[in-house]
């Protein structure tokens, strides 16, 4: 399941086929006056709001367009209505951004992750490196980072948006995991 807002009223969430299965509920199901659909649409906001950090409610005026997908899942779009035109945005405006963190050991690193997976419903991409005696990773995402940067002062020594720490890292560090780190220490 990938979750992300595209405007500042606008939520995207991608479903797999594999998604679909564990929400008990297939496109062709997909009926907004059927129960079933309103739980699946109900949880999907819920864990959006958790990921997101907002507080969008189901029975909130919103436009809702499910799109097969090829793979068998869908991708469902949420345009919320605003009711007053100066309220703060919706959802916030995905924003790229780059950190690298330091551990100085692997049960900081190992703990800093299951942390990270208990907080995200979908973590940003992360790639682990050592030098040796100390562990980095380079967290790489487009939205939450307010929220990953205070998860991760718990357990890291250092963290940092320097452009030329993270290039020395990824020059000077050997690469242990490319892909999805967090993930992999996080369910290990």
């Amino acid at each position: 399941m990938k979750i992300e807002a595209t405007s500042k009223n606008t939520l995207v969430i991608s479903l797999s086929c594999q998604d679909m299965q564990e929400l008990g509920i297939t496109y062709e199901d997909m009926d907004y006056n059927s129960i079933d659909t309103r739980r699946v649409i109900y949880t999907l906001l819920q864990k959006a709001n958790l990921a997101l950090n907002k507080d969008i409610h189901p029975s909130g005026k919103m436009v809702i367009e499910a799109v097969p997908d090829t793979s068998g899942g869908c991708v469902l779009y949420f345009t919320v209505y605003q009711i007053d035109a100066d309220r703060d945005e919706v959802f916030p405006t995905a924003m790229p951004f780059i950190c690298v963190s330091e551990f100085k050991d692997e049960n900081e690193l190992i703990d800093a992750s299951r942390a990270i997976m208990s907080c995200f419903l979908s973590p940003p991409e992360s790639k682990l490196y050592s030098n040796g005696t100390r562990y980095r990773v380079v967290f790489n995402g487009m939205s939450n980072h307010r929220k990953l940067k205070s998860v991760l002062t718990e357990y890291c020594e250092d963290l940092s948006e320097s452009k030329a720490k993270i290039a020395q890292t990824k020059e000077h560090w050997r690469c242990l995991c490319d892909s999805r780190a967090i993930e992999h220490l996080g369910t290990s």
